[in-house]
C-alpha cells in the first residue's frame, strides 16, 4: 500500500498568524525573470514563527541548540493523542493512549485548536499539559512532543513551567502543528526537520505525518 503523507505545517506568509509581540515574516522580491533572468526573494522570519521547533536554548541558559542534535532526533514513530474537548491535558489521557503500545519517539497532542488559526482566539485558553502530565511525559524515552496549539504553556504563563520540565530533558517541542484531524490512525511516522542554523534556539519546520 502506498503511504499517505499528511502535511502538518502552517503556510508561511506575510499575512500569517504570529505570536503576539513577534513580527510577521517579510518576503521581499530581490530579482525577477523579466529584469534579471531569474526569480529570487529574501525572507525575514523569527525562529519561532508558524509551525516550529523549540530547543532547550530557547529558555534554558546554555541550553542545547538545534544544531547539536543528531538528525535522527527529528524523525521517528509517533502516537497521536486525542485531546479534543479537553481544557487541560492530564496524565490519564496520555496513559490510556499509550496503553498496550511501545513507547514512541514522539507524542503528538491533537486538540483541534488549529481551527482557530487566523483568529485572536488562537492565543486564548488553548489546551496545555497539566504540570503532572508534563512531568509524566518528561520521564518517557522520547525525542520530543508536538501540539496543534500555540504553546505548551498558557499564554499568560510567566515561568513557562511545562517548557522547563520538557526542555530540561532535552526534548524538542514542536508547536503550531495543524491538520492532525486528517490522521486516521493513532500511530504514524513523524518528521520535523529544522533548518540547519548554527547555535539556534528554534527553527520553522516542515512537519509531516506518514500513515
Amino acid at each position: 500500500m502506498v503511504p499517505k503523507i499528511i502535511d502538518l505545517t502552517h503556510t508561511i506568509s506575510e499575512y500569517m498568524t504570529v505570536y503576539p509581540g513577534s513580527d510577521k515574516p517579510v518576503l521581499r522580491t530581490i530579482a525577477t525573470i523579466p529584469v534579471n533572468g531569474y526569480n529570487e526573494h529574501s525572507l525575514t522570519i523569527f525562529t519561532h514563527t508558524g509551525t516550529h521547533i523549540d530547543a532547550p536554548a530557547h529558555i534554558i541558559p546554555n541550553g542545547k541548540t538545534l544544531d547539536r542534535y543528531d538528525i535522527s532526533a527529528f524523525f521517528g514513530n509517533a502516537v497521536v493523542i486525542n485531546c479534543t474537548g479537553c481544557s487541560m491535558i492530564d496524565t490519564r489521557i496520555i496513559e490510556n493512549s499509550l496503553s498496550g503500545k511501545d513507547i514512541p519517539k514522539f507524542l503528538l497532542f491533537y486538540t483541534g485548536w488549529d481551527r482557530h488559526w487566523c483568529n485572536e482566539r488562537y492565543f486564548q485558553k488553548y489546551p496545555v499539559l497539566s504540570s503532572a502530565a508534563a512531568i509524566f511525559v518528561s520521564k518517557l524515552p522520547l525525542n520530543g512532543v508536538g501540539i496543534d496549539a500555540a504553546s505548551f504553556d498558557p499564554f499568560e504563563s510567566k515561568d513557562l513551567e511545562n517548557h522547563h520540565i520538557l526542555l530540561e530533558r532535552e526534548f524538542i517541542l514542536v508547536e503550531n502543528i495543524c491538520h492532525l484531524n486528517l490522521i486516521r490512525s493513532d500511530e504514524v511516522i513523524f518528521s520535523c526537520f529544522p533548518l540547519k542554523i548554527t547555535q539556534t534556539d528554534g527553527s520553522p519546520t516542515r512537519a509531516i505525518a506518514i500513515t
